[in-house]
């Protein structure tokens, strides 16, 4: 399929926001503003975005707008998605995001949507007071800069921890329509696996009474497209009823993970036809077949979306970005894997290898990390996101296949992350410092989400290679934030997994024999097949791996022969997988 080549995307109906002279974010872009003395105006936009096009439509076509940003203003035209580095530290709340910048990149102000009789006198007011109040502008800039470097503050980890985010997953939730919040209502994929695996670990009802009204309403209501799959991007009304109509690649991934982790734990049917419609949405619209990997998403087509299937089929889809998000990729390739644990289902198995393939052959370097990928090329290395979602993802493609080459591939990313991404504040950034320094870019930012998808993942890659250093780093990270993980209420929901697999003895389901062995991979399906959130299921080949066989007392065996152990203690060896449940149930928890 061909991508978007244009630097700039523009709504699809009718507008003269093209008449602007925009330029892109670059070092000339910034040489420019400051030869001519002139602010800079940033529209922060997104392909999917409604009114990300009526500003288009509306604003940016008025006349006097047009004229004010050409002589005026530099003006920069930025995609959210692409480049979510500058989105951080320039959303103003939401898309679009007006911000009026310096000409070195400091923040002046900004607004979302504003109207052409909003934005004319704005426009006046901000040229002015750039051109008239430089002094006070410079001394505030300095001030700001100096202020900007804050304390190491580190706590301590605690199972309490995640006592406290349950507590707040609870208080949060909406108990007539399911969901988090009294009026607009986003999926929140973090907070739903959240309560299923705290269901499923402590027994707590509370828990899966969150997340099944939750599920149940989100796919009966019209965020969910009930012609062709897949998950719109939030609804504006309490009872997901009336959505924007953006579907995220995001989004989807996260939400189809969610239906089937409640397939896998309840083995209820109507989470598997939702499963099976977000699939087919992502494989029928977002998938390019030719390279096997998936756009990020469709366009809020409003008219589109609202018609019956036979009235669809006689209209072109609403436009798809191609360009591919490594973190998003990766986020689909995990929940297609979530999907095979719960299904069985070998394709799904196969598509996940076939994304991740292309991730890695195409938007990898050694020594730069992972990158996103459009315009035919590799573009913007070394984003923590994609390093972190990548890794979980060829995680569990280790998990699912038992092959050393996405244990190890994993290894290498991880080592990318700690060396060049570290904070001395502890964690991780979320870019390299040595990279481009534009504006906020040089104000160093620590997400929160990604972090605690990053810890994580290192205290699986511990479980895995027996590596303890990557425990330690795990819990380094998460100490970094412990100070103030409660603020963010139930979007801690992450974190709080990742201190539990940090604090928590896992489930080893450890399997000695070839990976390539027939028996190993029935044994690895037998485990895969049984909803164990704790899991770690490790492979240890006899030719690559004696010194750890050794280490861990497994005798030799003529066949592939599997062990349940927890902390210490390990079942019996088996090697039928019709045993593993019996084992599992026995374990010394």
């Amino acid at each position: 399929m061909a991508e978007h080549r244009s630097p700039f995307h523009f709504s699809p109906r009718t507008n003269r926001a093209h008449e602007i002279h925009w330029h892109e974010w670059d070092d000339d872009t910034f040489l420019l503003a400051q030869a001519e003395d002139k602010p800079i105006f940033l529209d922060l936009t997104a392909v999917w975005c409604h009114w990300c096009h009526v500003l288009d439509e509306t604003t940016l076509s008025d006349p006097e707008v047009i004229r004010a940003l050409n002589e005026r203003y530099i003006p920069v035209r930025v995609d959210n998605d692409r480049r979510p580095d500058i989105n951080e530290r320039y959303n103003q709340g939401g898309w679009p995001t007006i911000a009026f910048l310096t000409a070195t990149g400091e923040l002046l102000g900004g607004a979302t949507y504003l109207t052409p009789e909003q934005m004319r006198p704005l426009l006046t007011r901000i040229a002015d007071y750039y051109r008239e109040n430089r002094e006070q502008i410079a001394a505030e800039v300095a001030r700001l800069r100096s202020s900007a470097a804050s304390e190491a503050v580190r706590g301590q980890l605690s199972k309490a921890m995640v006592d406290v985010v349950a507590e707040a997953v609870s208080k949060a939730f909406e108990p007539t329509f399911g969901g988090f919040g009294q009026q607009m209502k986003f999926p929140n994929p973090e907070a739903m696996a959240f309560a299923l695996r705290r269901h499923h670990l402590t027994g707590d009802q509370r828990m899966l009474e969150i997340a099944a009204l939750t599920l149940d309403a989100m796919a009966a209501g019209g965020i969910y497209d009930q012609v062709e799959g897949g998950f719109f991007r939030y609804s504006t009304t309490p009872d997901w009823s009336i959505p924007h109509f953006e579907k995220m690649l995001e989004v989807n991934a996260g939400l189809l993970a969610n239906y089937a982790e409640a397939y896998h734990l309840t083995r209820t049917e109507y989470y598997r036809q939702i499963t099976q419609g977000i699939m087919q949405f992502l494989e029928q619209v977002l998938l390019d077949n030719d390279r096997g990997v998936f756009g990020g998403s469709q366009d809020a087509d409003e008219e589109y979306f609202r018609l019956p299937a036979e009235q669809r089929a006689q209209r072109g889809i609403p436009h798809v970005d191609r360009t591919v998000y490594v973190s998003w990729n990766a986020m689909a390739a995990s929940a297609y894997l979530a999907a095979y644990r719960a299904t069985g289902e070998e394709r799904l198995l196969e598509l996940a290898q076939r994304v991740t393939e292309f991730l890695l052959g195409h938007c990898h370097r050694p020594q730069a990390g992972m990158c996103r990928y459009h315009d035919g090329q590799p573009q913007l290395f070394g984003l923590l996101a994609d390093q972190a979602y990548m890794i979980r993802a060829l995680l569990d493609l280790h998990e699912a296949s038992g092959e050393a080459y996405y244990l190890n591939a994993a290894e290498e990313i991880a080592t990318f992350v700690h060396e060049r991404l570290s904070s001395e504040r502890g964690g991780f950034r979320d870019r390299p410092a040595d990279t481009e320094a534009l504006g906020a870019l040089r104000v160093e930012t620590r997400p929160f989400i990604e972090n605690s998808v990053m810890s994580d993942n290192l205290a699986r890659m511990a479980r895995l290679t027996g590596n303890q250093d990557y425990l330690e780093l795990a819990r380094s990270t998460l100490e970094a934030f412990a100070p103030h993980y409660a603020d963010y209420g139930y979007f801690a929901a992450s974190y709080a997994l990742a201190v539990e697999r940090v604090l928590q003895d896992p489930v080893e389901m450890v399997i000695v024999g070839p990976p390539t062995d027939a028996r190993s991979r029935e044994l690895r399906v037998g485990c895969l097949r049984i909803y164990e959130p704790r899991r770690e299921l490790i492979q240890l080949d006899p030719a690559a791996d004696a010194e750890r066989i050794s280490e861990r007392g497994f005798p030799t065996a003529d066949r592939p022969t599997l062990y349940v152990c927890i902390g210490r203690r390990c079942s019996a060896p088996i090697t039928d997988p019709a045993q593993i449940p019996k084992a599992l149930a026995a374990a010394p928890i």
